[in-house]
């Protein structure tokens, strides 16, 4: 769910050819939709899913800080450019509470 930030309910390339250089048979690839995508499309917008999204991060993240903290650490999220450069915008950065 916490992809959902980043991908949303983007359309699926099944219509273009695969660019990757790897693909030495020259097939198109097929990527079938994942079973879930189906269910949660009948009753959540892709705004919806894209906020949804973005509070799975941020629960991850304060998770994280938990652990840090529990573990002698400091943390701090930080988010470091706007959202329309990139969905991928928060810095978690950590430094020990007490040095030797």
């Amino acid at each position: 769910m916490s992809s959902w930030a980043t991908c949303g309910l983007r359309p699926t390339n099944q219509d273009h050819r695969s660019e990757d250089p790897t693909n030495q048979s020259g097939h198109e690839e097929e990527h079938e939709p994942a079973e879930e995508t189906d269910a949660v499309n009948g009753f959540l917008s892709a705004d919806e899913r894209q906020r949804l999204g973005r509070l799975c991060k941020r629960l991850i993240d304060c998770g994280r800080i938990h652990f840090l903290q529990s573990h002698g650490f400091t943390g701090k999220l930080t988010r470091y450019i706007t959202s329309d450069i990139t969905l991928e915008n928060v810095l978690l950065t950590a430094v020990p509470t007490s040095f030797p």
